[in-house]
């Protein structure tokens, strides 16, 4: 068992970055840890790996100590099971449509007395068996793991407070794009409501002793974020770094006689 960066930030007040592996690579959670990041995305609601997938990266994220915020489908607690299970640190739960619906992903991520999660004892978080028979194992797995429910509707803006105010969520995260989404906005696009509902699930955080994370599109936006209060900042996805990297590679190239013909076009 390994002790939660993300959890040990939280309680010290302390910024958390977050990187994403969309591209689900091994490598990538390895290289993200040996570069000291605090966590890696992994994310399973867009992306159609499975749990072996899952299972071979949460073990990548292990052996290079970085956390890794895991995202299912949406109601699929007895996948939320077996990533603890495979020894994911943190869940990222998508858009829920009410505090019930938070109260059920406590109840299968947490043991008793906080939930009701089964226990099995010769999973990779028990160590396959070496920590089964600790007496400190399931405490020890309740305290380091952290539950940040999504808040990406307008509804969910309105419950953040009593979402928070749930005992066993460890924070709120402000899916930014669907949330635009609901206000009829594209992704990315500036609006004053969107503003307002940002600082809505900050300040219904901020009520409940509780930290809040959001997606950052630059280092302007971060800080921006961190003055409102945000405490996780999710920034980089693998997928757009490469794009990138290479795209300062075609500007470059281009200037000495290179010619580059992208085949995506809308």
């Amino acid at each position: 068992m390994r002790k939660s960066i993300v959890k040990r930030k939280f309680e010290a007040g302390q910024p958390v970055l977050c990187v994403a592996d969309g591209i689900h690579h091994p490598m990538i959670p390895e290289f993200a840890g040996l570069m000291g990041f605090d966590c890696v995305w992994l994310d399973f609601e867009h992306h159609g790996s499975g749990l072996e997938t899952a299972g071979t990266l949460i073990a990548s994220c292990r052996s290079a100590n970085i956390d890794s915020l895991v995202r299912p489908a949406k109601l699929a607690f007895e996948d939320i099971r077996r990533i603890l299970e495979l020894g994911g640190t943190g869940i990222l739960y998508p858009r829920p449509q009410g505090v019930d619906e938070v109260v059920e992903l406590v109840k299968c991520s947490r043991f008793q007395p906080q939930g009701e999660r089964g226990f099995s004892g010769g999973t990779a978080d028990a160590a396959f068996g070496l920590l089964a028979s600790d007496r400190n194992y399931m405490s020890f797995c309740n305290e380091q793991t952290f539950l940040l429910p999504e808040i990406e509707t307008q509804q969910m803006v309105d419950l953040a407070g009593d979402v928070a105010a749930v005992p066993e969520v460890d924070g709120l995260f402000i899916g930014r794009a669907d949330l635009s989404i609901s206000l009829n906005l594209r992704p990315g696009e500036q609006s004053a409501e969107l503003d307002r509902c940002i600082d809505r699930v900050a300040d219904a955080a901020a009520a409940h002793g509780k930290p809040w994370g959001i997606p950052a599109s630059s280092l302007d936006d971060a800080k921006a974020m961190l003055d409102k209060g945000a405490r996780f900042i999710a920034h980089g996805a693998d997928s757009i770094m490469i794009q990138n990297g290479w795209q300062r590679i075609q500007d470059d190239f281009s200037k000495i006689g290179f010619e580059f013909r992208p085949k995506v076009r809308i």
